[in-house]
């Protein structure tokens, strides 16, 4: 019996959503199956981005991003972006098109945040934001490392967010 059949783009937008922490994956997945069941095919185009990715991404002078490096969610492997693939060709990804409205009502739908909503428009991007980023940005420094988030189902059904490295937090909260 032959095996599952997998195209390029659902190898590509694996290997970006393998990126994200373990938290943010089956969100990731959820909104690219959703948006297909709806006729929408997505493309993950960026996950994570190193501190030094993000710094050359602000200093780049083309409007992508206000954050600098470890002030980006895409930094804690908290964000990703993506674009229909029918607007991949279009200039600046058409913002106007009307795919964006229901990409981002798919996004929320299932617990992210999503860049549509802000006063700067990210039409692309979603976010979980499991912890404020200044405490991301704060816990990298002091340990080297990224902050894990890990989100449960509460017992009425509504995710909840849990800090993993609470206990670290509060014990170092001063030294933060």
């Amino acid at each position: 019996m032959p095996g599952p059949v997998y195209n390029l783009l659902q190898i590509q937008n694996t290997a970006k959503i393998s990126e994200l922490q373990e938290s943010v994956r089956p969100l990731a997945q959820n909104l690219l199956r959703l948006a297909a069941d709806q006729g929408i095919q997505l493309k993950v185009v960026s996950a994570y981005r190193t501190p030094s990715q993000q710094e050359a991404l602000l200093n780049s002078g083309k409007g992508v991003t206000n954050a600098g490096a470890l002030l980006s969610y895409h930094n804690h492997r908290l964000a990703f972006d993506v674009v229909p693939t029918e607007y991949i060709g279009l200039p600046d990804w058409n913002p106007t098109g009307p795919l964006w409205s229901t990409i981002g009502s798919i996004g929320k739908s299932v617990g992210l945040e999503w860049g549509g909503d802000w006063k700067k428009k990210d039409l692309p991007h979603f976010q979980l934001t499991g912890a404020p980023i200044r405490e991301l940005k704060s816990y990298f420094e002091k340990f080297g490392e990224i902050m894990p988030i890990k989100i449960e189902p509460t017992t009425i059904g509504i995710v909840g967010i849990l800090i993993v490295v609470g206990v670290v937090l509060y014990l170092y909260k001063e030294q933060l």
